[in-house]
């Protein structure tokens, strides 16, 4: 049923980050307060926008340096090496 409303708000691939797994309620609780009118969080404090750097620094992830676009599947080569 969770996974019906994850799916239905687009946070479902987040989910799936195993340090996100831990945390459900957190994620429930984020869905919940999800408007994709506006791409917001609505908290008791306003609405809240997640922004490239938050990105970067929740996952630890670069957003300097050259921009990659389009994905490779390359689990065949990762299994096989």
């Amino acid at each position: 049923m969770v996974e019906n409303y994850l799916r239905a708000t687009g946070f479902y691939h987040v989910s799936r980050i195993a340090m996100i797994r831990r945390f459900h309620p957190l994620l429930a609780s984020l869905v919940e307060r999800w408007r994709p009118e506006t791409h917001t969080f609505v908290l008791p404090i306003g609405e809240v926008t997640v922004t490239l750097e938050d990105v970067a620094h929740i996952f630890g992830l670069p957003i300097d340096g050259e921009p990659v676009s389009g994905w490779t599947d390359s689990s065949g080569d990762f299994l096989q090496s």
